[in-house]
């Protein structure tokens, strides 16, 4: 019922054009059948933050046969490392297209380092938790930012900031020559 060269149709069905010329004359169309699909609608899922040096891997879920990220690539999963909004446009089978945003922060790590003050090793950094390691093995209730030696060999800092970043320290060699 609509006077005019187009439609837009906003409701499925089956859609047919009548015609009439300057001289009156009839025309019918054949049948068109409309059929209106959802879009698709991605979402990409993974982390919002990390520390940095770390990976995260951003999916845009399955079921699509085209993947369009604003970096470039072109698969369903991708790995990032830096911080930003990544972006995916997908395309189903019948040629529909949607879109989803991540947003993905990165956290800087501590700084962490030991030095010695006497017979006594001293956390330096930016950490906000600390745990002192002797050869290996954590050191029970060792959580200062000041470590009395004790035993030769090798003590080693490990930190932590308030973004649950860590760090570790170089070794420290006490009472030997490193090998």
């Amino acid at each position: 019922g609509e006077p005019t060269p187009t439609l837009m149709v906003h409701t499925a069905g089956t859609y047919s054009v009548e015609v009439t010329d300057t001289m009156g004359c009839r025309g019918m169309s054949d049948l068109h059948t409309i059929i209106l699909r959802d879009l698709p609608q991605p979402h990409i899922a993974g982390p919002g933050e990390m520390c940095d040096g770390d990976t995260a891997i951003l999916d845009a879920g399955d079921g699509y046969v085209r993947y369009a990220w604003n970096t470039g690539e072109d698969r369903r999963i991708i790995h990032a490392i830096a911080s930003g909004q990544y972006q995916v446009r997908v395309e189903d089978s019948v040629g529909c297209s949607g879109m989803d945003r991540h947003v993905l922060l990165v956290h800087p790590r501590p700084q962490v380092g030991i030095r010695l003050d006497g017979d006594t090793l001293l956390a330096e950094g930016d950490a906000t938790q600390w745990q002192w390691y002797h050869e290996g093995r954590p050191l029970s209730g060792e959580n200062a930012t000041r470590l009395m030696l004790g035993d030769t060999g090798t003590y080693q800092l490990w930190g932590t900031n308030a973004q649950g970043c860590i760090a570790w320290s170089a070794e420290f060699h006490w009472g030997r020559k490193p090998t």
